[in-house]
């Protein structure tokens, strides 16, 4: 029972913890951020996020398997830096349930169509990742995808 008390306490304590991973242009927003790890407090899905300049806005009909925040004006300024956000569908992305199966694999594909992000926990890496040959062809729908217009 003390240990259990204990835990708790600790949980608790850890409320206010915010891990990410992101990338960043040298003139923010303008240059963009993208969040491909990002969560708050007890979140217990992964939160992806673009931060960009004024006028770009999220395709929600695009191909993904997140759901697409409501705010779908990804333009981030100092007193708004909300983005436009994803929230990955697989609770093993974030939370818990990811740090129970020793975290997983986050990958993204830049290029002339879009800006895509894949999470797999561990037993489900696509064996391209794991032999260093990655190829998101075979890879499915992405947890999340920002599509070449506002690129």
């Amino acid at each position: 029972m003390r240990n259990e008390v204990l835990l708790r306490s600790l949980n608790r304590s850890f409320l206010g913890v915010w891990p990410a991973f992101w990338t960043v242009g040298g003139n923010w927003p303008n240059n963009g951020e993208i969040d491909v790890f990002e969560g708050v407090h007890d979140n217990t899905h992964n939160q992806m996020t673009w931060h960009t300049g004024p006028n770009c806005n999220l395709t929600v009909t695009s191909n993904f398997t997140g759901t697409a925040s409501a705010h779908t004006s990804c333009f981030s300024f100092l007193a708004d830096n909300s983005g436009c956000a994803f929230i990955g569908w697989s609770r093993a992305s974030y939370g818990p349930h990811f740090d129970a199966l020793n975290g997983g694999v986050f990958a993204m594909k830049w290029d002339n169509t879009s800006i895509a992000i894949w999470f797999f926990y561990h037993q489900s890496i696509p064996s391209d990742i794991t032999q260093g040959a990655p190829d998101p062809t075979g890879w499915g729908q992405p947890a999340s995808e920002l599509l070449k217009r506002w690129l």
